[in-house]
């Protein structure tokens, strides 16, 4: 009795698509650039059809159609196209990969693997779909969602009646985004609105109905351009404001709001250490998750745009579309027919690692990592029709970079992601790199080498959650950069190396290295001391309670008197500037690291206290 109807049908269709006989990149650009030519694919399979949008799926291309049931999905790697056919209009979609789900006005939930070709269709009863405006799905569940009602099916059990939840209270968002919500752990998900006004987004507990909390929108005439969630933390933006909303309470939440001055916050990206914004200048920032400002990742001309302007209309030249980061290394996209890759720990150039740019006029507004390699979804300009959605050219770009390469961070499930796993990870590539010496160098020259990189990396576990400025992980990760580049110097000229000089080079690149960590772990020293004396965390973050502490006349309330805080943070403070005098003296004299380091950490000390 409870058991549905059994699947309705299983296929497996393909079309070989045709490869491009032309392309307009050099010889040397080619072998690290490759084109789809998607359009022209398309152009062949959708002649009647009124195109919609184009989804990068991994490695994939999934292409929907207005007033249509058909999909289209491209493989880029492996350069075919399937054409699935399907009566019945798309009502909503979503994507698990490796699985594409649609849910269809005739009652109908397909579920197409994109990498096995297998297409399963399942029929429900008339009563099931009906009103659910979007789907989302899981590896697990799929979830409908109407205005007042959730349809909940077991993915592993697509046979058996789904469950229908009845929300409680409020209803859901009329119009949703459904590229941007998702399920969540602990039944929770989340509903972003694609509309101005009203709830910016809602979290329910889909299991029993319940609005657990949302986000209201001041502004009743401007939707929230950007939504990006990291755990329950929800970055969104308006024009030049940047709103951080922490969604593990309950009710109506309010966000921190971080303001950008004379800029239009158009891209940001956000994991559990970082925040990295991009805005309509082209320029691209480093923040903590907190918002507070690191430094800027490249350099860009500022304009005399009003940002407050209401009829601002025309197109960013060189605005930010898309931020994605892997390891050290961040991937930018730009409307300026160009796609760079910056390095998280170097602020000090004015150019990019590498860049890809288009050789005709285009705007690059997606893309997706894959394989250590970037899917551009490119949109050409040559006709430019606000009226006419654009069907993209799909360019694979394998980025060439020095050090840890981009593709080594790919390579890890999941990449190195915050600044004392990422130096560690260099340490450990750079403790095998050494071990290739042993051949060369006789193991007394050898062993201290690798113990100042198993120093280094024991110092780095040390760092906990402690707020190191980021100026001291930086210093440390030059230093890794040099013994690298040096070793595979070394490398390259093989049996013509002199073993003197390469010991000579080894051993100030293992001083230089052994300082650095040196003055990492006397900050980490500082810092502890500063915990245990004032009996409070130490922190640098941005919130409510800081700025209002900074900026006013109140002062932050603590376990101890001020004068017993004074003096202790006092002693400190003696301590630790002497301590980095003397290091200061003895750095410039044997690697000339900059005044400016350490001028700027002891500033930063006295901050903290």
């Amino acid at each position: 009795q409870n058991r549905r109807a059994v699947v309705c049908e299983r296929t497996r269709e393909t079309h070989n698509s045709q490869r491009p006989t032309t392309s307009n990149h050099s010889v040397a650009e080619m072998q690290r650039v490759t084109v789809y030519p998607l359009i022209q694919v398309l152009d062949q399979l959708d002649a009647t059809m009124k195109y919609d949008k184009s989804y990068l799926l991994k490695g994939h291309v999934i292409t929907r159609y207005s007033n249509s049931g058909t999909m289209i999905v491209s493989n880029v790697l492996q350069r075919t196209s399937n054409s699935l056919s399907n009566p019945s209009q798309i009502i909503s979609m979503a994507f698990a990969y490796p699985h594409v789900l649609t849910i269809h006005e005739s009652d109908m939930i397909q579920i197409y693997n994109v990498e096995n070709n297998l297409c399963d269709r399942f029929m429900q009863d008339k009563d099931v779909i009906a009103g659910s405006k979007s789907i989302l799905a899981d590896g697990k569940t799929i979830l409908a969602i109407a205005a007042k009602k959730f349809t909940i099916w077991d993915r592993d059990n697509m046979l058996q009646v789904p469950r229908s939840v009845v929300l409680e209270g409020a209803s859901c968002l009329s119009v949703i985004n459904e590229q941007k919500s998702e399920l969540m752990p602990d039944n929770r998900v989340i509903v972003v609105n694609a509309s101005p006004g009203g709830h910016v987004f809602q979290m329910w507990d889909y299991t029993k109905g319940e609005l657990l909390c949302y986000g209201e929108n001041p502004s009743k005439s401007e939707i929230e351009v950007n939504f990006f969630r990291c755990d329950d933390t929800i970055i969104t933006t308006t024009r030049d404001t940047l709103h951080i909303w922490k969604i593990a309470g309950k009710g109506s939440i309010r966000p921190v709001n971080v303001k950008f001055t004379d800029s239009i916050v158009t891209a940001v990206h956000l994991d559990k250490h970082f925040l990295i914004v991009g805005d309509h200048y082209g320029g691209v920032t480093l923040h903590n998750t907190e918002g507070k400002l690191i430094y800027h990742l490249n350099r860009v001309k500022r304009g005399d745009t009003n940002i407050k302007d209401a009829q601002l209309a025309t197109p960013f030249k060189a605005q930010v579309h898309q931020l994605a980061r892997i390891g050290r290394w961040v991937v930018v996209a730009f409307e300026n027919s160009k796609a760079e890759v910056f390095d998280l720990f170097n602020s000090n150039t004015t150019a990019p690692c590498d860049a890809y740019v288009h050789p005709v006029n285009a705007s690059i507004h997606e893309f997706v990592i894959r394989e250590h390699k970037v899917f551009l979804a490119v949109d050409t300009k040559a006709v430019r029709n606000v009226n006419v959605k654009h069907k993209p050219d799909i360019i694979v770009w394998a980025p060439k970079l020095e050090f840890e390469g981009f593709e080594s961070f790919a390579e890890e499930v999941p990449p190195p992601s915050s600044a004392v796993d990422i130096l560690s990870y260099g340490c450990t590539g750079l403790s095998t790199m050494v071990k290739k010496l042993e051949g060369v160098l006789r193991p007394e020259d050898v062993k201290p080498l690798l113990a100042c990189l198993a120093n280094a990396d024991a110092n780095l576990k040390e760092v906990g959650d402690l707020p190191i400025p980021f100026l001291i992980f930086q210093n440390v990760q030059e230093s890794l950069d040099n013994y690298e580049s040096r070793l595979n110097k070394m490398y390259k000229q093989g049996t013509a190396v002199r073993v003197g000089k390469v010991k000579d080079h080894l051993e100030v690149l293992n001083t230089a290295l052994a300082q650095s960590v040196h003055l990492m772990s006397q900050t980490v020293i500082f810092l502890r001391d500063v915990r245990k004396k004032l009996g409070t965390t130490a922190t640098t973050a941005t919130s409510d309670e800081v700025v209002v502490a900074s900026s006013g006349n109140k002062r932050l309330l603590r376990k101890k008197s001020v004068d017993e805080q004074d003096d202790a943070v006092d002693e400190l403070l003696f301590d630790v500037i002497s301590n980095l005098g003397n290091m200061y003296e003895n750095l410039v004299d044997q690697t000339g690291v900059s005044a400016l380091m350490i001028s700027f950490t002891t500033f930063w000390v006295w901050r903290v206290t």
